[in-house]
């Protein structure tokens, strides 16, 4: 899904200098990202740097800085060409990640162990930039991200399903 997603949005970018995706340098991506949220450093450039103190082996050795950045530019979910417009009453404001929650959550529910500790609670997910899926809440520690909802194993942490909060929906009942 990301690998065709993500050579799509290239093509329909008429970016000629991007070579085609593979599904082994998207987990490696992945990969790279998460490192990165674990071991932060100040700017991106700083994982290649050629500074001992700040370059990091395994991120420089996986692929050069060109290509993650090309990478990270093209990364998509979604096909643009099919978007809903905004205007839509019907406007999904989650389409572009939709098919990776709707993953997500499919493969939590096919591993589950279901038991009787389950758990449904919301929590928010840090967010600093601008969005209209922001929300912000007094009373949680994170006080400003994304509105969360989800079932977990009240023993384990295991998550059953998550569900992003999309804004308030209009159930008009005829």
């Amino acid at each position: 899904m990301i690998v065709t997603q993500t050579n799509l949005y290239a093509s329909q970018c008429n970016d000629q200098n991007c070579e085609q995706v593979s599904a082994t340098e998207i987990k490696a991506l992945l990969g790279m990202i998460i490192q990165m949220g674990i071991h932060k450093l100040p700017c991106i450039e700083d994982y290649w740097s050629s500074d001992p103190l700040l370059h990091v082996v395994e991120i420089a050795e996986t692929m050069t800085l060109k290509r993650f950045q090309k990478l990270m530019k093209y990364l998509h979910l979604n096909d643009n060409a099919n978007m809903p417009n905004r205007n839509d009453d019907n406007c999904d404001k989650l389409y572009k990640i939709k098919p990776l929650l709707d993953y997500i959550n499919v493969k939590c529910q096919t591993n589950a162990k279901n038991t009787h500790s389950q758990s449904i609670d919301e929590c928010m997910i840090k967010f600093k930039g601008r969005s209209t899926l922001k929300q912000y809440m007094t009373m949680k520690p994170i006080k400003r991200g994304f509105k969360v909802g989800a079932r977990a194993d009240s023993h384990s942490g295991y998550l059953y399903q998550l569900q992003v909060y999309a804004g308030k929906t209009e159930n008009v009942e005829t």
